[in-house]
């Protein structure tokens, strides 16, 4: 959608949170997509992400934001620059709970992106993910 302006990747295990709260915060949203490959003996796995926010910032005090998602589907074609393929980004939206909203500080929350895309196995058997997010927003009232 935004031809790679505004998009990144998240390989492996991420946790991405900001350097501060954001106030009137009402919700989350992004395409995104796991793949490409890199090579054909790549293995990667569909994994999950969470979207979470803190009044504080410190761990262990992060919680979800709707429920926690996976990708609705899987590329796997190998990466070639000589011959560029377009993908269909599924479209997340994560809206904070009414519950949520009211208990928020008024500095806001701390907002976190988890992706669980960790090496899991040894070997011939170790697979992990990796996670294209294209226009990321943040949504305040």
């Amino acid at each position: 959608m935004t031809e790679n302006n505004y998009s990144f990747r998240l390989d492996n295990r991420i946790v991405m949170t900001t350097a501060s709260p954001i106030a009137n915060l009402e919700a989350v949203s992004f395409y995104a997509l796991r793949g490409l490959r890199i090579s054909t003996a790549e293995k990667l796995e569909d994994r999950s992400f969470y979207v979470q926010i803190s009044a504080t910032g410190v761990e262990g005090t992060f919680s979800n934001v709707g429920a926690l998602a996976t990708t609705t589907s899987v590329v796997s074609d190998v990466y070639n620059p000589a011959s560029l393929l377009t993908y269909t980004f599924p479209y997340h939206l994560f809206t904070l709970s009414p519950t949520q909203i009211a208990d928020m500080p008024t500095a806001g929350y701390f907002v976190r992106i988890v992706f669980e895309g960790q090496i899991i196995g040894k070997g011939p058997k170790a697979v992990r993910s990796r996670m294209i997010i294209d226009e990321l927003t943040i949504h305040v009232g």
